[in-house]
């Protein structure tokens, strides 16, 4: 209908005829006012257009929410929202036991879409205890007191986790600058000032090759979620070659770890599974690479509901290890995938608990 217009129009401004142009005139302007209302908003307003689809939108529509900062890089746009009416609780791969509320929390979107956030604190390692019952927290059940190396460091939580599991140094790295001014700087009562403790440093690196380049060794290396789960969604490589978590990568990370250190890996869990069995088998050929005999007794993978937490050891996990893992995982009602020692009745026995709870809850 709308292409019949236009033809109808055009043919009638060709003849040239006077007393026609009106009605040429007319069925154009008729045209235009219809293209205008059939097409899509994507193609008709003025400015940039988001998807409806993408968190930052989405986040947007609850009553109250709003944008209080943004910052833009060839890195991306982030955008940082404030939402007093429905609070936002980012909290990826926490337990179903949790019982405690998060402080109130500003979440910061890259690009309208993948999510870190920023939250409140005052200096209680209490307030922040939610953070134990997460599946990243499970290497301080093997650690005390480690030094520690976050690569992507965000808006502060995994340094919170640190800070609260007794952390000796934490060296925080992040490859955005943007990110690191709003953290350390705009919005640094509001964390409360976690990265200017004398025991924090920040560092503006790529992973890789900061941790290729430190002279320094660590107990932990905690990979926090670096992409968003939309990005997860359709597997490792859904949109770019990504180098951070290759058997070479992994193999620089095990050789700036202490004798008794680990490597904590968190990403999003899909089912089916594709990503983090791909990661598992990565590990298992960054171990071989090093010379180990047996990479199943340096490995552990446990799941939540929306998280997998892989553990890569550079020594034999010990029994008391072993121990620590699976009342970590009791705990916190979380499926372990894969420990040293495992056995199918295991596995039966964890899905049966978490059938339990649910029922229960």
């Amino acid at each position: 209908f709308v292409a019949a217009l236009g033809f109808a129009a055009a043919a009638l401004a060709a003849t040239g005829m006077a007393r026609r142009r009106w009605l040429a005139a007319g069925c154009l302007g008729l045209a235009a006012a219809v293209i205008a209302v059939w097409l899509p908003p994507s193609l008709t307003v003025t400015g940039p257009h988001m998807s409806e689809y993408k968190g930052l939108r989405m986040a947007l529509e609850v009553p109250n929410a709003r944008v209080v900062e943004e910052r833009s890089s060839p890195l991306g746009l982030l955008t940082v929202v404030e939402s007093p009416t429905v609070p936002f609780r980012y909290a990826p791969g926490l337990s179903l036991a949790n019982v405690q509320e998060p402080p109130a929390q500003l979440a910061v979107f890259s690009d309208g879409d993948s999510i870190t956030a920023m939250t409140a604190y005052g200096g209680d390692p209490a307030t922040v205890a939610y953070l134990d019952r997460t599946t990243a927290a499970l290497p301080y059940r093997l650690l005390a007191r480690p030094r520690i190396l976050i690569l992507g460091a965000g808006g502060g939580e995994q340094v919170l986790l640190a800070l609260r599991a007794g952390a000796d140094i934490v060296d925080a790295v992040e490859v955005n600058p943007q990110m690191i001014e709003l953290s350390r700087n705009r919005f640094a009562s509001f964390v409360g000032g976690i990265f200017s403790r004398p025991n924090v440093n920040l560092h503006l690196a790529e992973a890789r090759a900061f941790a290729a380049t430190t002279g320094e060794r660590y107990d932990l290396i905690q990979m926090p979620l670096l992409d968003s789960f939309s990005a997860a969604a359709a597997g490792v490589q859904s949109m770019h070659e990504n180098y951070t978590y290759t058997v070479e990568a992994l193999r620089d990370y095990l050789a700036v770890l202490r004798p008794d250190g680990v490597v904590a890996i968190t990403r999003w869990l899909r089912v089916p599974p594709r990503d983090i069995l791909k990661l598992f088998a990565t590990a298992t050929a960054a171990l071989e690479a090093d010379g180990v005999s047996q990479p199943g007794r340096h490995l552990v993978l446990i799941r939540s509901w929306n998280t997998a937490t892989l553990i890569v050891a550079k020594s034999p996990l010990t029994g008391e290890d072993v121990a620590a893992i699976r009342g970590f995982a009791g705990e916190n009602f979380f499926d372990i995938s894969w420990v040293p020692g495992i056995s199918a009745s295991d596995v039966n026995r964890y899905n049966q608990l978490d059938q339990e709870y649910l029922y229960q809850g």
